[in-house]
């Protein structure tokens, strides 16, 4: 086998690595710090299970109908919504999972805080799971482990991004009445090149290593978060958080992986049972629902995310909503990100060491932009509609 996917469909989730029966499959480093399949050919005998199990070759196979249930909620533990990104779901799946003898893996920061997979067999080892980390998660030997757990008869939580779901649903194989797959609404893989260089930065400037990270602290509020990075040394640096260069770089559509520009895996069908998101527009779709500390969209896929749903029902605050009208406000629910038209010039011209200088000028506005700030301001809002209106005519 030469190659498995294109280069630029390749998700990184490790599927390939994972149920190659030779083991002749390594994940490495390639441009932007992203993780792609490398086949040592000498060891390869062609079986193709590498492309049978590639998300990004079989996506289609989880469409299904019909839509979702979807759900308004949040945890009402005192407490629990400080310590996630929105409405502390995740939490009661995972106790809920943990409570009947199984499992659950997620997304944590290892020592560098660069994030992998691991697994939890207590609460007290899953709470790291929780709140975002705007990374790619390298997901090891994570898929292994989950088979071995299920064939123990054991059940399993298992919580990743859209397409590792995918991809651990065909390594798989089957069916696991024992599984339960939790995925996000996920805006893109940013680059884990220019997250360790971002950081080292920081470390750089403040001569001190790095005690906690928190991309969305709820200060003041789940809507108006900030990114703080606490230093060893007690201080802290704090933005909106939205205001960062490495977060300004990723939303733009500056540093994802090329495969997140024509991502498949958006929508309401998906291969996972249940979706966790922060409930965008809570406000204009069911405002009486809204809590200042965060509130999660749910979407329930599957009999058995109803089931586990009702079985946390008691602990949580919970309306049904349409699932067309939940995701109108989060446009990554069903949209791949953009990519900027800057990309190619930002890749070309980046060390390492001159973020915020590209990310400035990437974001900088065009001389039409800037026109255009100006006709607003100058022209009434009537006019300026008819006179766009007549130049698209000509």
């Amino acid at each position: 086998m030469q190659q498995i996917v294109a280069h630029e469909r390749c998700v990184g989730c490790g599927a390939c690595m994972n149920g190659c029966p030779k083991q002749c499959i390594t994940m490495v480093k390639a441009e932007g710090g992203f993780l792609y399949p490398s086949i040592d050919q000498s060891l390869c005998i062609d079986c193709g299970h590498c492309q049978a199990v590639c998300p990004a070759l079989h996506h289609e196979v989880y469409a299904a109908e019909p839509l979702p249930k979807a759900y308004v909620a949040h945890n009402l533990e005192d407490g629990a919504l400080e310590h996630c990104s929105s409405g502390g779901i995740f939490q009661l799946l995972a106790q809920d999972t943990l409570q009947r003898g199984g499992a659950v893996f997620g997304a944590a920061f290892n020592d560098s805080f660069q994030v992998t997979h691991r697994l939890a067999e207590t609460w007290e080892e899953a709470k790291v799971f929780q709140s975002s980390k705007y990374v790619q998660s390298t997901i090891g030997t994570a898929y292994r482990q989950t088979k071995s757990i299920l064939d123990s008869g054991r059940p399993v939580l298992f919580t990743g991004t859209p397409c590792q779901i995918s991809g651990l649903k065909l390594f798989l194989g089957k069916d696991e009445p024992n599984l339960l797959c939790q995925d996000i609404v996920c805006h893109s893989i940013p680059s884990p090149k220019v997250w360790a260089d971002y950081l080292n930065g920081h470390m750089e400037k403040q001569q001190c290593g790095i005690k906690e990270i928190q991309f969305r602290k709820k200060e003041p509020s789940w809507e108006g978060y900030h990114f703080q990075i606490t230093f060893e040394d007690g201080t802290l640096y704090d933005c909106p958080g939205t205001d960062s260069s490495y977060m300004k770089a990723f939303l733009n559509g500056l540093i994802s992986r090329s495969a997140c520009y024509s991502c498949p895996f958006k929508g309401l069908h998906r291969a996972s049972d249940l979706t966790l998101a922060d409930f965008w527009g809570v406000q204009q779709v069911c405002p009486s629902a809204f809590h200042a500390k965060g509130t999660s969209l749910v979407l329930l896929h599957t009999h058995k995310a109803v089931e586990v749903f009702q079985r946390i029902s008691t602990k949580i605050s919970a309306q049904e909503v349409d699932p067309v009208q939940a995701v109108f406000y989060n446009q990554a629910a069903v949209l791949p990100c953009t990519r900027s038209k800057h990309y190619s010039w930002f890749w070309e011209h980046y060390t390492g060491k001159n973020l915020d200088l590209l990310v400035t000028e990437c974001l900088k506005p065009s001389l039409s932009d800037r026109l255009m700030v100006q006709l607003r301001k100058s022209i009434p809002a009537r006019a300026l509609r008819k006179l766009m209106k007549r130049s698209l005519k000509k």
